[in-house]
């Protein structure tokens, strides 16, 4: 305030009111009254006054607003290059004009010129802003534009990125901007042409994690929640400790048991009415027509009797009885035409009998068929009460390998005692002879047109081929073991240890005439016996008999191969022996009643499957308890490898197996890396060993088998070794040599 009083002139001049004569007669009234000029208040001024001045200041705006708009509007890719020839760039941009783009460059601070960031404005005006390689979509959390029609837009792009790029606070955005340029490498890389699968999974499984940590929130793809829910299933503590290791970025526990509960997988809901075979109806709709034909496969596991509460349930009564379950039921379905095998029902009782049995199995059977499922043979272990189950099937009650089906008479239902039990059965019935020498007498199975001999198979000989040579490097008879010839009772279940027995190396080593015992023409014989019949009903795969090169062990394609001429064999090989009428060194009555009845009904299944169904071959390995007894194993496992287990934890771990089944991943091939061996000297000088004349002198009697070794050996060296380098290196001079040391 300077108190300096400035006075303006009215722009409009007007007459002051005493400046009109009105005191004159017969004037007009405008000109005689009085007239008082209304005055406005301060306030009213002031906001008529400020009122004007903001109208104004608005339109100046709106005027400068529309100049500027105008001044820096680009509509063509000609104003765009008017408008940045007057652009002033820093040192951080260098600017690229062509006839198709406009390019603003940033290169880093090194010799070779790379490019760090770029901004480019394409001839249609479409914006892109590159890190590297990378298409950036946002920075932080502002999206940046597709197009430009604003040249101030390009302006701001500009300082945004240079912003970024140089400010040291920024380090979450250039964190971000780094992880997405890696994700984009990942991408890029597993869509090339890596030569195995498995590295592509695993480029997959390292940008899914990296994906994960750009997302704020914990979103995790579908495919990786499958996963996750698998291992939980698997072992829920292996989850939570890779979890706890923050090596990887998994769901939490209850996210995937959240996912779990939702698939209603728990068998223990099936034992009510209206739920029962849910999941068996969930399973038929995801079948294909040539899997619906199964196997019904039934066995039994023991319990842990007792009662459990557990999430406001009591688990533990049997479904016939009040009482606690001692055992279970368990029923499982085999496809024979493909490799899937679940299990349908668990039953729980105290005490079951045969009739009972069979109407649980009759209702199930139905139930089966019912929703699409065609049971083609019930399969079971040489238990009494199965084989009176299966026999009501017939009118009056008997034993049969085939009965009328119980849901369409005019087809067969075959009944087949399980072939692993029955192989465990004749190792046990040899070893418990109470003979001399454990011996069992047994007719010529090759001589069976005439009248055969008798032969004899003493388990002592084995005992003495073992001992012979238990403490050599290299034996005979590998498989045979102390174990093996000496089992425990909880030992005979394994059926691993009857197959030491049932060998083809112990085979060779009694054909070996380097071998000189007692009966061993006759052992050989009857564990070739049984092995060949092994080989038959235990192919699964049909490339089995291929790969192993023995035509025994392919499926049955047709009724006049030879495998069905060997089973034909021998049931009436059996038949002869059963004639024999021998009171000791024999099979039990139940063992040689299952041997006879399973070959046959294989055989009569097999013409069945082949003749009515269509198939173009069978596979004998399907019709057997292996998977189930399978199934107990991994209860037991999963129950924390205890044998005794209870219903309620065999409900828990059928429903983690169950989601297994449901949420399958893609197999992957899981190849470990080797790396080649290329310099043979340094190996063999590594393993040089010196031997003598007199070293073979006292090996003689193993010549064969080591000779054996030595050169399968020396086939897989020579396999593995370059061509041109394999030829210089393994050479075989032929001379004066002792082949019948080794013959």
């Amino acid at each position: 305030m300077t108190g300096k009083v400035i006075e303006v002139p009215l722009k409009l001049r007007r007459l002051k009111p005493s400046a009109i004569p009105s005191v004159f007669p017969n004037c007009p009234a405008y000109l005689s009254r009085q007239e008082t000029s209304a005055r406005e208040s301060p306030e009213e001024k002031r906001a008529r006054l400020d009122a004007e001045a903001l109208q104004e200041a608005i339109q100046l705006s709106a005027q400068s607003h529309e100049a500027e708009e105008k001044k820096n509007a680009i509509a063509t890719f000609e104003d765009l290059l008017k408008s940045v020839g007057g652009l002033s760039l820093t040192d951080f941009w260098s600017m690229v004009v062509t006839q198709t783009r406009v390019l603003f460059l940033n290169f880093r601070n090194q010799e070779a010129p790379v490019v760090h960031c770029a901004v480019t404005v394409s001839s249609d005006l479409s914006l892109a802003v590159y890190v590297g390689e990378m298409r950036l979509e946002s920075l932080g959390s502002s999206v940046l534009p597709l197009t430009i029609s604003d040249f101030r837009v390009l302006q701001k792009v500009l300082c945004d990125v240079e912003e970024v790029t140089k400010d040291s606070a920024k380090n979450e955005l250039q964190l971000e901007i780094l992880l997405k340029r890696v994700v984009a490498l990942l991408e890029e890389l597993s869509s090339s042409a890596l030569p195995h699968e498995w590295q592509v999974e695993v480029v997959k499984f390292v940008t899914q994690q990296l994906q994960v940590l750009l997302n704020k929130a914990s979103i995790y793809p579908a495919d990786f929640m499958v996963f996750c829910s698998l291992v939980y299933t698997i072992s829920p503590h292996a989850y939570r400790f890779i979890r706890s290791t923050a090596k990887l970025k998994l769901p939490h526990p209850q996210t995937i048991r959240r996912i779990c509960a939702s698939y209603n997988a728990s068998p223990s809901r099936e034992q009510e009415e209206d739920a029962f075979l849910f999941y068996a109806r969930r399973l038929a709709s995801t079948l294909k027509d040539h899997e619906r034909f199964v196997t019904l496969m039934m066995d039994e596991i023991h319990l842990q009797a007792s009662f459990q509460y557990k999430g406001g349930c009591v688990t533990g009564a049997a479904t016939n009885s009040e009482n606690a379950a001692k055992t279970a039921y368990v029923f499982m379905l085999q496809s024979l035409l493909s490799s899937n095998k679940d299990v349908v029902h668990i039953l729980p009782v105290a005490q079951i009998g045969a009739k009972q049995l069979h109407d649980f199995l009759d209702l199930l059977i139905r139930k089966l068929e019912d929703i699409g499922i065609r049971v083609v043979a019930v399969v079971s272990d040489n238990n009494s009460i199965n084989r009176k189950a299966m026999s009501f099937f017939a009118d009056p009650p008997k034993l049969s390998i085939v009965y009328r089906h119980p849901s369409d008479s005019s087809r067969p239902l075959f009944f087949i005692l399980d072939t692993v039990h029955i192989l465990k059965c004749i190792r046990n019935n040899w070893l418990n002879q109470r003979n001399c020498g454990r011996c069992i007498f047994f007719p010529d199975f090759s001589s069976l047109t005439e009248t055969p001999s008798v032969l004899t198979a003493s388990f002592n000989t084995l005992c003495k081929l073992h001992e012979g040579e238990k403490d050599e490097l290299l034996r005979l008879a590998p498989t045979l073991s102390f174990k093996a010839l000496n089992p425990s009772n909880l030992e005979r279940q394994n059926v691993k240890l009857a197959l030491r027995i049932f060998h083809s190396s112990t085979v060779a080593a009694l054909r070996s005439t380097k071998v000189t015992l007692d009966h061993a023409n006759g052992t050989l014989e009857f564990i070739s016996i049984v092995l060949k019949w092994w080989d038959i009903v235990n192919v699964k795969t049909p490339l089995k008999g291929q790969r192993l090169r023995d035509p025994f062990q392919e499926p049955i394609s047709a009724l006049n191969c030879h495998q069905i001429d060997y089973l034909n064999k021998i049931v009436d090989w059996l038949d002869y022996w059963q004639s024999l009428k021998h009171d000791a060194g024999q099979l039990t009555r139940e063992t040689h009643t299952a041997l006879h009845h399973t070959s046959h009904a294989l055989v009569e299944v097999s013409a069945y499957c082949i003749e009515e169904l269509g198939f173009k071959y069978v596979l004998l390995g399907k019709f057997q308890t292996d998977s189930l007894e399978d199934r107990f194993g991994r209860y037991r496992q999963l129950c924390g490898s205890q044998y005794h287990v209870s219903i309620r934890q065999i409900y828990e771990c059928e429903q983690k197996l169950r989601l297994q089944k449901l949420l399958d991943l893609p197999n992957l091939d899981a190849t470990a890396p080797c790396l080649p061996t290329t310099d043979v000297q340094v190996v063999v000088k590594q393993f040089d060993v010196a031997v003598t004349d007199d070293d073979v002198k006292q090996k003689e009697a193993m010549l064969p088998a080591i000779t054996y070794v030595a050169g399968y050996c020396a086939h897989a060296a020579v396999k593995n070794l370059p061509v041109l380098h394999a030829e210089k290196t393994w050479l075989l001079r032929i001379g004066a040599l002792n082949w019948k040391m080794i013959c």
